[in-house]
Parts: C-alpha cells; structure tokens; sequence
C-alpha cells in the first residue's frame, strides 16, 4: 500500500521540479537589467524568493488540470441552463394560460421532479455510506449510473423476486437483518 503512494509522491516532486524550472526560465527571460546592481538584485531576490515561484508552479499545475475539462463543463452548463431556462418559461407560461388544467398540472409536475430527484440520488448515497443495513428495490434490466453503482458495490446483497421465490423473500430478509447466514 505504502509503495503507490511513494511512487505518486516522486512523480509530483518530479512534476514540480519540472515546472519549476520552466517558472524560473521565463521569468529569467523576462527579468529586464536595472540600472545599477543593487536594483537588479533586489528584482531578482523579490522574483525568486522561495515562496514566490510556488504559487506560479501551482497556477500551472491548476491550470494544466482545467486547459481539458474545463470547455466542455462551460458547454455543458451553459446548455443545461438554456434547456432550463427556455423550458421553464415555457411551461411557466403554458400553466399560466391554462389554469387547474393539464399543463398546469404536468409543467408543476416536471418543476416539482426536476427539484426533487437530484436531492433523492444524493440522499441515497449518502444513506449507503452510512453504517446501516438498507433495504432497496432495483430493476433488474435498468442501467441508470447508481444503480449500477450499487450493484458493483461488494457491501450489497441482490436477491432477484422471481414468481417462485417472492412469498419466501420477507423471511429470507428477516434472517438477513438478523445477521443470520443463509
């Protein structure tokens, strides 16, 4: 276990090694000579005092991160919030005009589902991160991401209902809530 964390250890001194030296020549690049040896000195001590050229190798680190996902995140948002934005004024408008009827009644219910659904997915996963035993329902052929994620969990135990089993099944759960082995 100690030996990743070595090894990643030694490839971020290297990774800052590196651009430590790239911070150091371009700023050696663009250190313009004072008039006298002691302004130029003292530029020098103030461009490359210790803690100076870190916050620089960090920017570029940080910005060498974001230079990929960056983009496309400001795509995807800046489409998210479209879609929102003009379907609900959409909607917002449909139920305006048709009051106590069917797009009244569908356009609160998508508001009311689009505010609640991201809260229950984050409410379950912190209830599978609690130390609880849980009893959760799955489709079986659904392939939703956390669905799948619960499924690939090693801490979860499937049982399929099946036409055979499914008059059996609340025992069966009993004795497992009991800690029982079945």
């Amino acid at each position: 276990m100690a030996e990743p964390v070595v090894a990643e250890f030694e490839a971020l001194e290297r990774t800052l090694a590196e651009r430590h030296r790239q911070v150091e020549a371009t700023l050696r690049r663009l250190l313009v000579p004072g008039r006298s040896p002691q302004v130029t000195a003292a530029m020098e001590d103030s461009l490359f005092a210790p803690a100076k050229r870190l916050r620089p190798i960090l920017a570029l680190l940080v910005a060498e991160i974001l230079r990929g996902s960056f983009p496309v995140s400001l795509f995807l948002g800046t489409l998210a919030f479209l879609i929102a934005s003009l379907g609900g004024l959409a909607l917002g408008i449909l139920a305006a005009v048709h009051q106590n009827r069917g797009w009244d009644y569908l356009s609160v219910s998508l508001a009311t589902f689009g505010v609640a659904v991201p809260n229950f997915v984050l409410a379950v996963k912190d209830a599978l991160e609690a130390d609880k035993p849980l009893l959760l329902t799955l489709h079986k052929k659904s392939r939703n991401p956390l669905l799948q994620d619960i499924r690939r969990r090693d801490d979860v135990r499937i049982l399929e209902v099946t036409m055979v089993n499914r008059n059996l099944l609340p025992y069966k759960i009993v004795k497992l809530m009991k800690g029982e082995v079945l």
